[in-house]
């Protein structure tokens, strides 16, 4: 399965016709941003991951996202474009995910930039197909506060938000005589309307830094919770940043595994 991580031309080069973030969908932030303190960055990041979707199936996926953060006018802004391949049940579907736009604002700053406070809003935009799970089939609102601080040689963010369905459709997975409510699309998995947390700490070791994380979600109304763990490594090289990791589930999350693969060149 892992192989997959580097056997993804054909998704690269969708990514790279369709570019010109937050990782993958979720256009909501990325905590401990590698391009943080710079003007303009951009990202490529290989994601594989497996899922279950018990009675709806098993399968595992591959993708490229490619990402641009811009600071401008007090803000930082973003844009994310992914591509995905889904495999499932001996079938295979391919293409865009859903694009996403972000804009984030610091609106606190204490003891000399140690501490921030800021909120961010996100968009995305249904270019994905439903039928093949790649999108949602509607946009998505998201605003939420964060905080970030650094404590000597370790860093720490967190995210609060909501996330709200511009549309009632695209939610729902029908079977004979049943009809349920679920996260989607099963590569970066949301409910039509939920609040959604993310935290990480950053602490380094000689030239690298550990970076455990923990994100999850309590839908509103109809839908699934789910929390996930992960853990990564970042080698920051000159104006490029190099990291892997990967996330287990601890609650809810289709995802039987999930790992990605990143660079950030930032100016």
């Amino acid at each position: 399965m892992l192989r997959r991580l580097f056997a993804l031309p054909a998704a690269a080069a969708l990514v790279a016709a369709s570019a010109t973030p937050a990782q993958a969908q979720a256009c909501h932030g990325d905590v401990l941003d590698p391009s943080e303190g710079t003007r303009f960055s951009t990202t490529v990041a290989v994601v594989a991951g497996g899922f279950d979707r018990s009675m709806f199936g098993k399968g595992d996926f591959e993708g490229v996202t490619a990402s641009l953060r811009l600071r401008a006018g007090g803000a930082r802004w973003g844009l994310v474009v992914p591509a995905y391949r889904i495999h499932r049940g001996g079938s295979t579907a391919a293409g865009l995910g859903d694009v996403g736009l972000r804009a984030e604002i610091p609106a606190i700053n204490l003891f000399d930039g140690a501490l921030e406070f800021g909120v961010g809003v996100g968009l995305t935009l249904p270019t994905g197909s439903t039928d093949d799970e790649l999108g949602m089939g509607h946009a998505m609102a998201m605003p939420w506060v964060f905080g970030a601080g650094r404590f000597g040689i370790v860093a720490l963010e967190a995210e609060l938000g909501t996330a709200h369905s511009l549309s009632s459709s695209g939610h729902t997975m029908t079977m004979p005589g049943m009809t349920m409510n679920v996260a989607r699309p099963v590569v970066d998995p949301m409910n039509s309307n939920e609040v959604w947390a993310s935290a990480a700490v950053s602490v380094p070791f000689g030239v690298l830094s550990l970076v455990p994380t923990l994100r999850g979600a309590q839908p509103i109304g109809d839908g699934e919770k789910r929390m996930a763990a992960g853990l990564g490594l970042r080698l920051p090289v000159g104006p490029v940043a190099l990291a892997a990791g990967g996330e287990l589930p601890v609650v809810g999350d289709p995802f039987t595994w999930r790992g990605f693969l990143r660079g950030t060149l930032s100016f």
